[in-house]
């Protein structure tokens, strides 16, 4: 007999829209010209003890299931791409583009010529070189990595429920797992978890180089399931988080905000088994509740990266990084099996949460750049430590539906 915790499955995935909570960037940040390698991120902040251990791309590629093949394949696919893939076009420059059916990438100047080495030959990296001038209609994704264009549009997808409707209408459930892609772990000590994240306001389509610039913020939350009591047995902790950052888009690019800001904390389990957030900034307030302690910061990044939607973002790269006294959340552009199939990965180390969770993607056949994509599901690993136990805790999402 299928257990009540076995049927429960992820519904239509709709627009995460969190309260407003603004990211405070300057137009100077989003018209940066000379973005420096998100590659290098994690080389520019130093951090100290298990939190640089996690901050790694390999340890980002494990939390995520994946294996150790997979950390080389990675490691190896960023270290070939360099730097180049991931700089705004200026004089002079390299750039890559993803060509056309065969899904190689050839180098070329940012004047548009193909780059060639001292004897005249086609520079190429990775595949057949070819002449970059036959780069129109490129491939949305390679064996190397997406194209800017493809990743705007991993930027502006949507899971989950608006923040409104978490609780009585939120029909979506990540549930417990013993490992990405394992067996349902029916232990009522453990909640059900449902996540959501989207652009605010929304952009239909934005993507493929449309002239006008434009601000979104990029709104992401986290929380305890209890919808039909299902979570109302549960005795161990989940922290919950709310955070956003600034997205630039439009006339053939993409940015990441320099800025981000966070807050998370652990809801009250009250006797009649329902979870109490009173306290925490934006959530009503419970008459005799115990105000509920949160953890609130904004975190930096070292500059504000921009994508052109031709440019090649490599597969392992880190998309952007925001961090602060030894702590950080991290955004990293990771594969789910093929390369049809990308996903963005984010790795918190918070003081009270310490957490991998990823969204995947599935690149329909034909698709054009501002078309839809299919979801994938999502996964999320728990490091126990921010809850004061030892381990990791595994949530997913059993059914991809949209």
């Amino acid at each position: 007999m299928v257990s009540k915790r076995n049927q429960w499955t992820v519904s239509a995935a709709m627009l995460a829209v969190l309260a407003a909570c603004g990211s405070g960037e300057n137009g100077s940040d989003a018209a940066a010209s000379n973005a420096v390698s998100a590659s290098k991120a994690v080389e520019t902040v130093q951090f100290e003890g298990e939190a640089a251990q996690a901050a790694t791309l390999a340890a980002v590629v494990k939390a995520a299931g994946g294996t150790d093949a997979d950390v080389t394949e990675l490691q190896d696919n960023v270290s070939r791409a360099g730097d180049a893939p991931l700089l705004l076009a200026s004089v002079g420059q390299t750039v890559v583009d993803v060509l056309p059916s065969t899904g190689t990438v050839a180098l070329k100047a940012a004047d548009g010529a193909p780059a060639r080495g001292p004897a005249g030959e086609l520079v190429r990296a990775g595949g057949v070189a070819r002449d970059a001038s036959v780069a129109a209609g490129q491939a949305p994704y390679s064996v190397q990595g997406v194209s800017g264009a493809l990743l705007a549009t991993l930027l502006d997808q949507h899971a989950g429920n608006p923040l409104h409707e978490v609780g009585p209408t939120d029909h979506t459930f990540l549930v417990p797992v013993a490992a990405r892609n394992g067996s349902v772990v029916n232990d009522t000590a453990l909640p059900m978890v449902t996540a959501g994240f989207g652009l605010t306001p929304a952009n239909d389509g934005f993507q493929g180089g449309l002239p006008a610039e434009r601000r979104s913020q990029l709104q992401m939350y986290m929380r305890v399931q209890n919808l039909y009591g299902s979570s109302s047995a549960a005795t161990r902790p989940f922290g919950e988080f709310n955070m956003n950052t600034l997205l630039v888009s439009g006339a053939g690019s993409v940015s990441v905000g320099k800025m981000l800001h966070v807050m998370s904390w652990t809801p009250n389990k009250l006797d009649n088994g329902r979870y109490d957030r009173t306290g925490v900034p934006g959530v009503p307030v419970r008459e005799g509740a115990a105000p509920v302690p949160y953890w609130r910061a904004n975190l930096y990044g070292q500059n504000m990266p921009r994508w052109r939607d031709d440019q090649l973002v490599p597969y392992g790269s880190l998309v952007q990084q925001w961090s602060a006294d030894n702590t950080y959340v991290q955004l990293w552009l990771l594969k789910n099996g093929s390369s049809s199939q990308p996903q963005l990965c984010w790795n918190f180390w918070l003081p009270n949460l310490k957490r991998t969770y990823c969204q995947a993607w599935q690149v329909p056949g034909g698709w054009q750049p501002g078309g839809a994509l299919a979801n994938g599901g999502n996964f999320v690993n728990d490091n126990r430590m921010a809850q004061g136990e030892s381990g990791h805790l595994y949530w997913q999402q059993l059914t991809a539906g949209r």
